[in-house]
């Protein structure tokens, strides 16, 4: 499953609310696509990927989960101290902002539809 990199385009709704330097945003542009070129060349290098990436990310997810909730639990028993247990959480809490940066804003999944 290639992604066209024909889609990749700086929205107007973008543009009116930017006021960063245009040059940020053409950079912003050069990168998004260097990354989906990059991702349709390891998806053509393993074809298994787009076979299985829902069960990538749902395992991936629930590693993620289970680990806070592990943390949680060890934290509460006395087991794991505070200065542990907090900087593992968001060890399993950035896993989860990265998966949803994937899902929500739709970079490499937005062409997968059943």
């Amino acid at each position: 499953m290639n992604l066209p990199l024909s889609d990749v385009h700086i929205s107007k709704l973008n543009k009116a609310k930017s006021f960063a330097d245009p040059e940020d945003e053409q950079r912003s542009h050069r990168v998004r696509k260097a990354i989906l070129q990059a991702g349709n060349q390891l998806r053509e290098r393993h074809p298994w990927l787009v076979q299985h990436q829902d069960q990538i990310g749902l395992s991936i997810l629930l590693t993620a989960v289970t680990g806070i909730i592990f943390n949680i639990a060890q934290y509460a028993r006395g087991k794991m101290p505070w200065y542990v247990a907090i900087p593992l959480s968001a060890f399993w809490m950035s896993i989860l902002h990265e998966l949803e940066h994937d899902l929500i804003h739709q970079m490499y999944y937005r062409k997968n539809k059943k």
